[in-house]
């Protein structure tokens, strides 16, 4: 059964801005060459299986978002010199590029507008709220590293987590 808002269409017609703003953002700010793994799409329930799991909001007078960001222990040594707090920085800033960089994005602010960015978050050992948030997700890969993006945004005030009405 497919639980998804009809509302969420405009997520799935998205997605291709989301994977090449991934993409970008690997490329600006970590310097190297990225690839995206199989096609970003929306999904009932962004994924959460991750050692670590970075969140971040979004908030205008009329949405209200999350970004997520899911990396595992193998892939933390691989980007950074494996101390937590330097990582816990790095993912941080790399989710406020995403962030400004998607907010560039013509074809997201023409639905959503700009959405100022709250404080990270980081999960570890845990899982966060994520399994129960609808969105769109993917992975982009970057010499070996393996980086989850996951994108949920809805309405101001609506009682459904998962709805867009636009």
């Amino acid at each position: 059964m497919n639980l998804l808002p009809k509302d969420n269409l405009i997520l799935a017609d998205l997605a291709p801005v989301f994977s090449e703003t991934a993409l970008k953002c690997v490329r600006e700010f970590l310097g190297k060459p990225g690839r995206i793994d199989d096609e970003w799409e929306v999904v009932e329930r962004l994924e959460a299986d991750f050692d670590y799991i970075l969140t971040m909001g979004g908030a205008s007078p009329r949405y209200q978002s999350i970004l997520a960001l899911g990396v595992n222990n193998a892939d933390l040594v691989k980007i950074t010199s494996g101390d937590p707090v330097e990582f816990l920085d790095m993912l941080g800033e790399f989710a406020n590029t995403y962030c400004a960089l998607l907010m560039d994005r013509d074809e997201f602010t023409s639905h959503f507008g700009i959405l100022n960015q709250s404080i990270a978050i980081m999960y570890s050992k845990g899982t966060p709220f994520l399994p129960f948030i609808s969105g769109v997700q993917g992975k982009v890969i970057t010499e070996g590293v393996s980086l989850f993006l996951g994108y949920a945004i809805q309405r101001v005030g609506r009682k459904n987590i998962n709805s867009i009405a636009l």
